[in-house]
């Protein structure tokens, strides 16, 4: 089988598997390809990103990539921080109250047991967790 990338005359892309590209032209010619979205049978392959070609370019890390990644780090901590309220233990509750439209949704943050992170994912509720060292050392407690 190939798998060519497909595209109808109001350019919806999408794929077609094929015995070969005789074949593809073949069931194209009686009419039985069509884009699954308008049903236009004007079909054309185009080319796949998968089969151009480039050149590997080797870069070594910037000399600056653990300060980049640092900084980055730090931006991401104090948006957390910034954005979302402090529930401490009752994050589990906090988060199920708004899952079931009991509470008004709202970003927040807390501590939960991993039993409760499996009742909520039991439950549909996705959560995750942030490591204990992602935290402001300096402020934002």
């Amino acid at each position: 089988m190939i798998v060519f990338n497909l595209m109808c005359e109001q350019e919806h892309r999408f794929e077609g598997w094929f015995d070969s590209s005789d074949d593809f032209a073949a069931q194209r010619e009686a009419g039985q390809v069509e884009c699954p979205l308008c049903a236009s049978k004007l079909v054309r392959k185009v080319p796949a990103g998968s089969y151009v070609k480039s050149v590997a370019v080797e870069r070594a890390p910037a000399a600056d990539a653990p300060n980049q990644y640092e900084a980055l780090r730090r931006r991401v901590i104090e948006y957390i921080y910034t954005h979302t309220e402090d529930v401490g233990n009752g994050f589990a509750e906090a988060v199920r109250k708004m899952h079931y439209r009991e509470a008004e949704a709202r970003g927040v943050r807390g501590k939960a047991t991993s039993e409760q992170v499996a009742e909520l994912a039991d439950e549909g509720i996705e959560v995750f967790a942030l490591p204990p060292e992602f935290r402001l050392p300096d402020k934002l407690h």
